[in-house]
């Protein structure tokens, strides 16, 4: 599966909402690329000005946090 050919065409459409909250732990798609350690696609999304890098869920839990787990 292509994540980061997704990811880019994300990227291309300002509509996307780029920090939704997807689930009720307060989780974006940036934080579950980096707990599932999608390298290019968190690469991608960081560089994006829309994205919050330090967005934390509802248990305080950082993307960073989550890449190291």
């Amino acid at each position: 599966y292509k994540h980061d050919q997704v990811i880019k065409e994300m990227l291309k459409n300002d509509l996307v909402i780029l920090n939704q909250i997807e689930k009720a732990d307060g989780v974006t798609p940036f934080f579950m690329a980096c707990q599932n350690g999608l390298l290019e696609v968190v690469q991608m999304m960081a560089s994006d000005g829309r994205v919050d890098v330090n967005f934390s869920t509802s248990f305080n839990w950082s993307p960073l946090m989550a890449s190291s787990w």
